[in-house]
């Protein structure tokens, strides 16, 4: 009978919560940020595969930003996010394919010479209320 009691009241607990992403070090207070979440390591950075894509507008003369996603389920997550500079809806890359805009992920992942693995930037979405922080940086100040 406790069992069901416990089993019961299980099942009031919250399986969704509001995720606060901050992006910080703005590069230019006008251009757009995008940001895209990933909740699979196959699906990681895969154009077109991204659990959820936000583009956010900066209200200038802003160094930071920050998306508040609601109701999103419990789970791993990981967040690759871009100033776009330019304001053409991609990270920019010159000849040798090193972006030329500010880029971050979760956890601050200081990858340089390679993209990171999703297991680096994944982080564990679990409560009610979670904020992450990323900072933006150019390719280098890696």
């Amino acid at each position: 009978m406790h069992f069901l009691c416990i089993l019961g009241c299980l099942s009031f607990l919250p399986s969704t919560g509001t995720l606060q992403v901050k992006v910080e070090y703005l590069q230019n207070a006008n251009a757009p940020i995008r940001l895209a979440l990933y909740d699979h390591e196959q699906n990681f950075l895969q154009e077109g595969k991204s659990v959820k894509g936000v583009v956010l507008q900066v209200a200038a003369p802003s160094k930071s930003t920050i998306h508040r996603e609601t109701k999103l389920p419990f789970g791993s997550y990981a967040l690759a996010v871009y100033q776009d500079l330019n304001g053409d809806g991609q990270l920019n890359k010159n000849k040798l394919g090193i972006p030329t805009e500010p880029y971050g992920f979760s956890n601050n992942v200081k990858s340089k010479w390679r993209s990171p693995k999703f297991a680096e930037a994944a982080f564990a979405f679990q409560r009610d209320e979670q904020q992450v922080n990323i900072v933006l940086q150019k390719w280098s100040e890696r």
